[in-house]
């Protein structure tokens, strides 16, 4: 898929993530455009939306941290959570709730098993954690 085509599947993401856990009357912000602070807040609370088309294969959680040179993603975020979502090609998926504290804390300790390359044009960088390490975080399998 394209860079076009991966930002709407992440955008399906964050809307499902809104409707299906956040939409009870909570206020909610939805930033619009490039913005590297967070994806969505809900009463305060911020987090970064992912999904993942990979992850049931490689059983790695992959946590970008720079692109094309500059941080990104754990680097820039002001989220409280990632919000992970391990989509399954059969339609279902695995949602983990990794508190970013916890994600900066297991990168200063290493406990990643590798960092690698990815995205449109190899051009981000990302710290691979087996999923194993975070299945505690785990909130829905659907």
């Amino acid at each position: 898929m394209g860079f076009t085509q991966d930002l709407t599947f992440g955008n399906n993401y964050e809307m499902l993530f809104v409707e299906k856990y956040h939409s009870d009357g909570n206020k909610i912000d939805m930033p619009k455009g490039c913005f590297k602070l967070y994806d969505v807040c809900v009463d305060g609370v911020k987090y970064e939306v992912k999904a993942d088309r990979q992850a049931h294969k490689t059983r790695n959680i992959a946590i970008e941290y720079e692109c094309s040179g500059r941080g990104s993603g754990i680097t820039t975020t002001t989220a409280d959570f990632y919000a992970y979502f391990i989509v399954i090609p059969n339609g279902m998926y695995h949602l983990y709730m990794l508190p970013t504290f916890l994600l900066r804390r297991y990168i200063s300790q290493e406990k990643y098993c590798r960092v690698a390359s990815g995205g449109d044009g190899w051009r981000a960088k990302m710290y691979l954690f087996d999923i194993a390490l975070f299945e505690r975080y785990l909130v829905d399998t659907s």
